[in-house]
This record gives structure tokens, sequence and C-alpha cells, in this order.
């Protein structure tokens, strides 16, 4: 019976799916707890005036500034893809349990006496492979900071060993953010 009246009350009560805006806006103001777009909008827009005005008092003209900043707009369109997608491949590695998996077989697989060298070189692997170091400090960072609390570790040098791993695979890697930034 209760079952029945559930489905009624869905059916009755059964609305349109929300579109992109509505769910756009319910994220970035949730109750004013979020952001609001409107004051990045328009600081955006004041940021890009006083871009425009310096370039002209440098003597360009308007037109070409325009231009230059469509082009940086581009360039910078397509790094944002690459840091979102960055950002889809590290949640979709914390919320499916990759990270927990790697802690638990690191602790089973590392040596001791060859942690910290074992860290730089998988951080150096994964920064290479993926071309983002923020990435990989997202996920590969957790996991190993949580392999040295729990070995004991230094956390000061565990952490300077990371960071030094997975800077030393972005700036070497091919498919790096930065190298998209290069004409």
């Amino acid at each position: 019976m209760v079952y029945g009246s559930f489905r009624y009350y869905i059916q009755r009560h059964r609305r349109r799916p929300p579109c992109l805006p509505e769910i756009s806006r319910l994220h970035l103001d949730h109750k004013g707890k979020g952001l609001n777009l409107k004051y990045i909008i328009i600081a955006l827009i004041a940021g890009y005036f006083v871009f425009v005005s310096i370039g002209v008092r440098m003597g360009h003209k308007p037109s070409d500034v325009v231009r230059m900043s469509f082009d940086g707009l581009r360039t910078a369109g397509a790094l944002m893809a690459i840091l979102l997608l960055i950002g889809v491949l590290t949640g979709s590695w914390r919320s499916s349990g990759t990270i927990v998996t790697f802690v638990y077989y690191g602790i089973r697989l590392i040596w001791p006496h060859l942690f910290l060298i074992v860290i730089f070189l998988l951080t150096c692997l994964m920064s290479y492979a993926l071309g983002t170091s923020f990435g990989v400090a997202g996920t590969a960072g957790v996991i190993f900071m949580t392999l040295a609390r729990s070995g004991n570790v230094d956390p000061t040098i565990a952490a300077g060993v990371v960071l030094s791993g997975i800077y030393f695979g972005d700036r070497t890697s091919p498919a790096s953010s930065t190298a998209f930034t290069i004409k």
C-alpha cells in the first residue's frame, strides 16, 4: 500500500528535468553558501577593460588589443579543457577507490629503505605520462603522503620528494599543459 501511494505521488508531482542554467545556478549559489556568478562576471569584465586600456596606453590600436586578447583566449581555452579533464580524472580516481587501493598495495609493496626514491620515480612517471603536475599532486601526492605518514617518514621530506618528482615529470612531458602555451 505504501509503495502504491509513493508511485502515485511521483507520477502526480513529476516535473521536467532541470536545464543547464538551472543546474549551474543551483551549484553556484545554493542558498547563499556558494559563489555568486554575477560578481565573478563583473570582475572578469572589469579586468578585461583594464587589460584593453593598458594595451591602448602602450600604443596599440584597440582592434589589435581585442585580436590579441582573442588569440590568448584560444590558448587559455585549450589549457582550461586540459585542466577540466584532469579534474575529471582525479575525481573519478577518488570516487572509485583507486587512491585507497594504491595506499593498500603501496604499504605492502614499497620497501622502507627505498621509499623516497620510489616516490620520486613514480611521481615523475605519472606526471610525465599524464602531463600534469596538479592532477598528480591531487592524486598521487595524497597517496604518497598517506604512505609516508603510515611509515613514520618525515612529512616535509616526503612532500619535497613528491613535489620534486611531480614538477620534474611535468616539465619534461610533451603532454604538459605548459607545452600548449609555447608556439
